[in-house]
């Protein structure tokens, strides 16, 4: 099982973003290119950090609740696309300079390196042979979605089936503020 801490899109974020990729490809079939494989919009997700492999989720789970409460809930939105180590992801912007920083509160707090963070919701993979999905890459480009703001961040594990068809398992919510 793998351990990461995570913030979730709005059900209006994943919609407004669904609609789109579906555009998309109703407009232009095969643009994703064969071997692309989207993940379940079910677990779409924001990384804040990685917490290891067969990590005791415990621990980790209490060092958040104690960083995390109280911190701000950042307004972000889903703006361009970009690809990385085989993935299609969408590229998550902080609204103003005030989401920034409590981005990057939330990033550190989560244990992760803020001067190497790109915020992003993965959306597909690809393997060899399939090549990268440059043409649907450059289609999200212009794609700006409706800010949101995450109610919580979570602790997730992930890995086989978990929980109810889903590879992530819910361990931790801490609510952040508004």
């Amino acid at each position: 099982m793998r351990l990461f801490t995570t913030l979730w899109p709005t059900s209006a974020v994943v919609d407004d973003l669904r609609a789109t990729l579906t555009r998309i490809r109703d407009r232009r079939p095969g643009i994703a290119g064969p071997g692309l494989r989207f993940g379940p919009e079910t677990e779409w997700h924001v990384t804040l950090a990685f917490h290891g492999e067969d990590v005791d989720s415990a621990p980790v789970a209490d060092r958040l609740r104690a960083l995390m409460t109280g911190l701000t809930s950042p307004r972000l939105r889903i703006a361009g696309a970009g690809t990385f180590a085989k993935v299609l992801w969408a590229r998550v912007v902080p609204e103003d300079d005030a989401a920034a920083a409590a981005l990057t509160a939330l990033v550190s707090a989560a244990g992760g390196d803020p001067a190497d963070y790109q915020a992003h919701l993965t959306l597909a993979r690809w393997r060899p042979p399939a090549d990268e999905p440059k043409a649907l890459t450059a289609a999200l480009a212009d794609y700006v979605g409706p800010s949101w703001r995450p109610a919580e961040a979570s602790l997730v594990e992930s890995g086989s089936i978990v929980a109810e068809g889903s590879r992530f398992r819910r361990v931790l919510d801490v609510a952040l503020t508004r």
